[in-house]
């Protein structure tokens, strides 16, 4: 099925003004944040004449729309500043730590995949079989289970009292891929007990409701191989799926943020809680923008994807 152009086109045209809106919610949101960034620059002794002085180096002490455009512009330039704290470009900063949280959510995907899929569509043509109640019964286990929790118990179990992983830290594949995998293991078991539970109860229900309607049937009657037709049911039934997945494609981000600060990964979670700690706003607003974009363009891949598999939701164009 050839992809639309037009439709990519006018869908990824309605993600500039996202863009600009999110831009406005995490320049402002970002300057909320209580306490003053050359203070926790400068220290607590300092004085009110040194603070302003850094202010206005810093273009602190203009107004706040002033602030955002400035920012905006440099923005649109790919130029996210520079930290107050550790004197490095922001945009360099928070690419490098994004990409250590990256090796976390594709693996979870990876696997979300490959464990949700084949055990949906198994468990749905075995539906009300023993196999099927133990799958409800884990998947709900697994939906209820948040990543922070799931992170504590594989920690101490598979980290502190069987001291079978690292519990901390990151290795770069380039460096030693065993290590790699040993350091990630854990976080990203985390990650993936929810994942794979929300992405297996939506797989298992949209394809017991494509086996019952009358195409499947059809195909049975006429004497089709079942492999065929779990195919073709398979593929009528991505959709839903690829929608679940999408959506929490793009939550594994959050739930990343969290899970790297129990092990202490230097990924884009670090970052943000450092620098909202030491009031360092550059890194802040450079954190929160990443973050807000990979939503943006997650959901317009996944909508991309939803369209080449079903045509009629392009609607006129």
């Amino acid at each position: 099925m050839a992809v639309d152009y037009r439709y990519a086109a006018k869908r990824t045209l309605h993600s500039i003004p996202t863009v600009f809106i999110v831009t406005v919610f995490v320049f402002f949101l970002v300057h909320l944040i209580p306490g003053s960034p050359a203070r926790a620059m400068l220290g607590t002794r300092t004085t009110p004449e040194a603070i302003a002085q850094v202010e206005a180096e810093l273009g602190l002490n203009e107004p706040l729309y002033v602030q955002y455009f400035d920012w905006l512009s440099s923005v649109l330039v790919g130029d996210l500043g520079y930290s107050y704290q550790l004197s490095q470009p922001v945009a360099e900063l928070v690419v490098g730590r994004f990409l250590i949280t990256f090796h976390l959510v594709f693996w979870t995907a990876v696997l979300t995949v490959l464990i949700s899929i084949p055990l949906g569509v198994l468990s749905a043509v075995k539906k009300d079989s023993w196999f099927d109640h133990g799958i409800v019964l884990s998947t709900t286990a697994g939906i209820s289970l948040p990543e922070l929790v799931a992170g504590v118990l594989f920690l101490n179990l598979f980290g502190i009292h069987l001291d079978l992983l690292p519990v901390q830290g990151f290795v770069p594949p380039r460096q030693n891929i065993i290590d790699y995998f040993r350091h990630i293991t854990l976080p990203v078991m985390a990650l993936t007990i929810p994942s794979v539970s929300i992405v297996l109860r939506m797989t298992r229900s949209s394809v017991w409701e494509s086996l019952q309607e009358d195409f499947a049937r059809f195909y049975r009657a006429n004497g089709l191989p079942e492999r065929v037709i779990y195919r073709r049911v398979l593929k009528k039934s991505l959709v839903p799926v690829l929608t679940i997945f999408g959506i929490h494609f793009g939550y594994m981000l959050a739930g990343a943020v969290v899970v790297e600060q129990l092990f202490s990964l230097p990924g884009i979670g670090q970052s943000l809680v450092n620098g909202t700690r030491q009031r360092d706003i550059p890194i802040v607003q450079g954190t929160v923008l990443v973050i807000a974009l990979w939503f943006i363009v997650i959901n317009l891949v996944t909508d991309l994807l939803i369209e080449h598999f079903d045509p009629r939701i392009r609607g006129d164009h």
